[in-house]
């Protein structure tokens, strides 16, 4: 053991004082310096972590928007084409989409008279001939002129009224239905007494039907 005096001893003391006083300090100091930093690094985590949550809410409502805005049309395709009807394609479609959705042309058909690459058109109707076959109403796409292009109401089909705008298959059933009880439309004005077609619907399709 060390032999101090009083005086010794009482040095001895406050040397260790200070040195725990001082030790004390520097550990207070080091835990704030740590925990501020923790702290900055928990909120810069969090930060980014928001930044790239709106990102990606950005990016889905990006996605999102641009299919609600791509519209549906229908178009009436026939010929010598493996499934003819009634198509419904996107709005800027083809003639080619359509061709595909309809199951594809025939072996007779004669591609070499119709434009592939034209834009379709709602209510629009396309015609694939066969090869050799003499067609008066057509054009270089294979569309057939609107102006010469109205539905007879007294002889259309299921199918071909299907074609006219707002005309869905429980109309058309029920158009089939009234001339056959009732005989042949008089006049296009005839088709509002058919239970569903209302003064509406007829002023959309009025210009693409006719009785004769």
């Amino acid at each position: 053991m060390l032999n101090l005096d009083r005086q010794q001893t009482s040095v001895f003391v406050i040397l260790i004082s200070i040195i725990v006083v001082l030790t004390g300090i520097l550990v207070i100091n080091n835990g704030g310096l740590l925990g501020n930093r923790q702290e900055s690094s928990v909120k810069f985590i969090k930060d980014e972590g928001e930044v790239e949550k709106f990102e990606k809410i950005f990016e889905e409502d990006e996605v999102s928007n641009g299919k609600e805005n791509l519209a549906k049309i229908k178009v009436y395709i026939t010929g010598a084409i493996k499934y003819p009807g009634v198509i419904e394609v996107e709005e800027g479609s083809r003639l080619i989409d359509v061709i595909e959705l309809a199951g594809g042309m025939l072996e007779d058909a004669d591609n070499n008279r119709i434009n592939l690459a034209l834009k379709v058109q709602d209510e629009g109707m396309y015609l694939i001939p066969k090869i050799g076959e003499e067609i008066d109403i057509i054009d270089s796409a294979g569309e057939v002129p609107q102006d010469t292009d109205k539905i007879n109401i007294n002889k259309a089909t299921q199918q071909e009224l299907e074609t006219l705008y707002g005309i869905g298959p429980a109309k058309s059933k029920a158009i089939i239905d009234y001339r056959e009880e009732n005989g042949p439309f008089k006049q296009i004005e005839d088709l509002k007494k058919v239970s569903g077609i209302g003064e509406k619907t007829f002023e959309k399709i009025r210009d693409s039907i006719t009785v004769k």
